[in-house]
């Protein structure tokens, strides 16, 4: 997906969750859950996948935000989910149009360890389609988009985020054995980022692209885990102006 390309269908194999010392049948918009297999065990519903993380880490810690039972004024809030962002421009439209929730559908396996969502409003030019599969050691994340009309379509970002939850706190058990840190390399197709505890103590997650996908950018978002990034970046990449280290 080049900066020029306009497009009618295209299939992308976003990212491969490696999990490396760390980290039966169809439901159609069933309850929330929780899957466990291989190395992996995750959260689900309607929003997306949240509160990743190993399924035996010693520590019992969650590489991805939790919510919090209290909240503001008293009021429960959810565990993030990973995230997407989609932006296009269809046919002679000249605003680019985001797409950052999930919001239409979504079915669960849980025997198999399979997600799937599916983002594709009867008028939208692009059907947006997310599927998570854990087995053994790894946790696959593969995003397809495909346009769904005679209009041609021009994909501006695609980009992802984890939510990790970070060395917070006063608590030495929150710093060092439940809170995460990011390193990142991205260079094209030789792309990779990682999360490893304050303590460096194992588990660890490696992210790493699929063949024919690649890392051309990366974001500041909010807060800790909020960084965004991305897969295709001829929007967010062309604006950026503080130079090319990115």
């Amino acid at each position: 997906m080049t900066p020029s390309r306009t497009v009618r269908s295209i299939c992308l194999a976003a990212c491969a969750l490696l999990a490396s010392h760390v980290a039966g049948g169809q439901a159609l918009q069933g309850a929330p859950g929780t899957i466990e297999k291989g190395d992996f065990r995750f959260a689900y519903d309607a929003h997306g996948v949240s509160l990743l993380a190993h399924a035996h880490d010693p520590f019992g810690a969650s590489l991805t935000v939790a919510g919090n039972a209290g909240g503001r004024g008293g009021q429960a809030t959810a565990a993030p989910s990973l995230g997407l962002t989609v932006s296009y421009r269809a046919g002679s439209a000249t605003e680019w149009t985001t797409v950052n929730t999930r919001s239409t559908g979504w079915a669960v396996s849980p025997d198999r360890g399979i997600v799937t969502y599916t983002n594709a409003f009867a008028d939208a030019p692009v059907k947006i389609t997310e599927t998570y599969q854990a087995e053994g050691r790894a946790l696959d994340w593969t995003i397809d988009l495909e346009s769904t009309g005679s209009s041609r379509v021009r994909i501006g970002d695609l980009g992802i985020s984890i939510p990790v939850a970070g060395p917070t706190g006063e608590n030495p058990k929150q710093i060092f054995e439940r809170g995460f840190l990011q390193h990142k390399f991205i260079s094209g197709s030789g792309s990779f980022f990682y999360y490893v505890r304050a303590s460096g103590a194992p588990p660890f997650l490696l992210v790493t692209v699929k063949p024919g996908t690649k890392l051309e950018y990366s974001a500041s978002g909010v807060g800790r885990g909020g960084e965004q990034l991305f897969v295709h970046s001829a929007r967010a990449g062309v604006n950026e102006t503080r130079g090319t280290w990115r």
